[in-house]
């Protein structure tokens, strides 16, 4: 387990940019995380090769957020961000779809601990916490019930050390939508939970800033 890092929080946050879903929840994401935890800055970045970086050393960021798919970024990138969480950093994706280069699917197995071959297109379903995370940091102050939200992709297959935090009910079936898991020294948030239901926003962002706080080794202030 990486120790907690001491002082202000630096997040980066990937996304395709010209995605016009995506360009409001940067603007949003970053301005719930400004109110909620104590940051140094959030930087979002625009060209997958520009070589901003997250992990330890000066100028860097304690924890990555990727916004949706991670084709949107370079090969490298991910590889840098994956070097950075085996050393510490902390890794939050949002909204992770099914992955179509080998990049991305060896960036979803070795960090993310999943495989999501199996994008849906289902209106919106109960999202609920899983019975066994209840205590869990990231989900402390969402309740038991939390919203109705559109998974964007369903796991085919967890790894092992994945712990999950929530679930979607489909009539009786249930499937994983976040979980939580360690890249070497690195804490790792996932969830194939989009962003597009207002409904469900507050308690989505409640889940980001949980997952970067849990991540970054931090306790989110309690509302």
């Amino acid at each position: 387990m990486s120790e907690p890092s001491a002082g202000q929080l630096a997040v980066t946050l990937f996304a395709q940019r010209d995605d016009d879903r995506t360009v409001p929840w940067l603007s949003l994401v970053s301005r719930y995380l400004q109110q909620q935890l104590d940051l140094r800055h959030i930087l979002p970045v625009g060209e997958p090769a520009d070589g901003v970086g997250c992990g330890t050393g000066p100028g860097a960021a304690d924890v990555a957020i990727l916004l949706g798919n991670t084709a949107a970024l370079d090969g490298r990138v991910l590889e840098h961000i994956e070097q950075q969480c085996a050393g510490g950093a902390g890794v939050v994706a949002l909204g992770a779809t099914s992955a179509q280069r080998h990049a991305d699917r060896r960036f979803q197995w070795e960090v993310l601990g999943v495989e999501l071959t199996r994008t849906l297109d289902h209106p919106n379903v109960r999202v609920e916490l899983d019975a066994a995370a209840r205590d869990h940091p990231v989900v402390t102050q969402l309740g038991w019930s939390v919203s109705r939200a559109a998974p964007a992709a369903a796991p085919s297959r967890l790894a092992d050390d994945a712990a999950v935090l929530l679930v979607a009910r489909r009539g009786d079936r249930r499937e994983p939508v976040a979980w939580v898991r360690r890249h070497g020294l690195g804490r790792v948030f996932s969830t194939t939970l989009g962003w597009g239901n207002d409904s469900g926003r507050t308690a989505f962002l409640r889940l980001v800033a949980g997952a970067v706080a849990w991540t970054a080794g931090r306790e989110l202030p309690a509302d």
